[in-house]
């Protein structure tokens, strides 16, 4: 689609075209995020004066599986997607790695951990004629029970959605019951006791009000939850080196925007769950050590299955974590 504008040049009005690209997310219109990215495309909008214009479509709006974006990419459907490594995984094998229960935890260890893999994951999406353009985090992931769980064995019995297949392996490894489903299930699932608990961060079940019948937390900080924002690679060329400059810096900007808008936003919901009287129990530092152990069989395991430049790349990740 193009719009049609116009420049003033020697004292004649001489026709120029605007480029007007989709930005698909995995997130509903009331999210933070889709927030934080209808500004991202308000301010690029403004700052190439008009010339970028990005339509920001938010969950459900278009007909594209989640688990696809850097295909949908490619076939350029949409010119810019959110790609959320853990569902992106299966077309980009790297972006699992991030699954792994206590692997990166924390914001220095995400990223000393996408220096290590960017190469590799930047190799993969030129395979989708696709670029990065920026990442962001999710917030950590924690476990949210209906039963009080106050130490890593009190999870043995205990039926637990996960989210991935690294969650459901820990799960059942500490002698739970992983059990998957989707977000809309939980609900129903947990009030008819078909499940006790769910993996999730804090700001996503105050956000889907789980807390009215979950009622514990136990925040163990399982591992952060990196998206990948592409865009495509002959779109992205096609701009001009202007607006391409403009489209680069607020991709800077909004990098931090994100990561700082979810860390809040968790922070606050956070509060908000203790004000609602759900109780929350930190892990030990003996089970912290005890979860740790477990997790590595669960490393041990992915890697096992990834080719061996993933292989390589984990040994380097490890050693950077000195894990």
């Amino acid at each position: 689609m193009v719009i049609g504008c116009s420049l003033l040049v020697l004292g004649s009005s001489v026709p120029c075209e605007a480029t007007t690209w989709k930005f698909y997310l995995f997130t509903a219109p009331v999210n933070p995020g889709t927030q934080a990215f209808q500004q991202f495309a308000k301010e690029v909008f403004e700052e190439t004066k008009g010339e970028l214009k990005i339509d920001v479509y938010p969950a459900q709006e278009l007909p594209y599986p989640t688990t696809e974006m850097p295909m949908t990419v490619r076939k350029n459907h949409v010119q810019m997607a959110d790609a959320y490594g853990g569902l992106v995984s299966g077309q980009l094998p790297i972006a699992g790695l991030f699954d792994l229960p206590f692997l990166v935890r924390d914001l220095d260890e995400l990223k000393l951990t996408m220096e290590m893999i960017k190469p590799k994951l930047e190799s993969d999406l030129k395979k989708f004629r696709a670029k990065l353009l920026f990442y962001y985090t999710w917030p950590l992931q924690n476990i949210w029970t209906s039963v009080p769980v106050d130490f890593l064995d009190t999870l043995k019995g205990l039926k637990i959605r996960t989210n991935n297949l690294p969650q459901l392996n820990f799960i059942n490894q500490l002698g739970g019951a992983a059990v998957t489903m989707s977000p809309t299930e939980v609900a129903p699932a947990a009030q008819r006791h078909v499940v006790d608990g769910a993996i999730t961060a804090a700001f996503a079940m105050y956000g889907v009000k789980w807390n009215e019948f979950l009622r514990y937390g136990y925040i163990l900080n399982m591992h952060l939850a990196p998206s990948f924002i592409i865009v495509n690679e002959n779109a992205y060329k096609a701009l001009s080196e202007d607006i391409r400059r403009v489209l680069d810096e607020k991709a800077a900007k909004y990098q931090q925007i994100m990561i700082d808008t979810f860390i809040t936003e968790d922070s606050s919901a956070i509060e908000s769950l203790r004000a609602d009287g759900v109780k929350m129990t930190y892990v030990t530092d003996e089970d912290v050590k005890k979860a740790e152990n477990i997790a590595h069989q669960c490393w041990d395991e992915w890697t096992s299955k990834q080719k061996k430049d993933i292989q390589d790349l984990m040994i380097q990740v490890r050693k950077g974590l000195n894990k």
